[in-house]
């Protein structure tokens, strides 16, 4: 977060103004999202690996 602070300041010194604990609050808050998304999606595909585990036995000819 630190460097992408740095890369936007070094465009414009003028018109740019961040303030280095917001820019951390946000960055953090945006791992959390990505975190939450990715955990999300781990549920989902470890749903459907089930899912697909359990066909078989469910069509199966007794």
């Amino acid at each position: 977060m630190a460097l992408l602070c740095q890369k936007v300041r070094s465009y414009d010194d003028e018109n740019t103004h961040l303030e280095v604990e917001k820019s951390l609050l946000i960055g953090l808050l945006a791992d959390i999202g990505i975190y939450s998304a990715v955990k999300a999606y781990q549920a989902y595909t470890d749903e459907a690996i089930t899912l697909i585990l359990k066909l078989p036995a469910m069509f199966s000819i007794p």
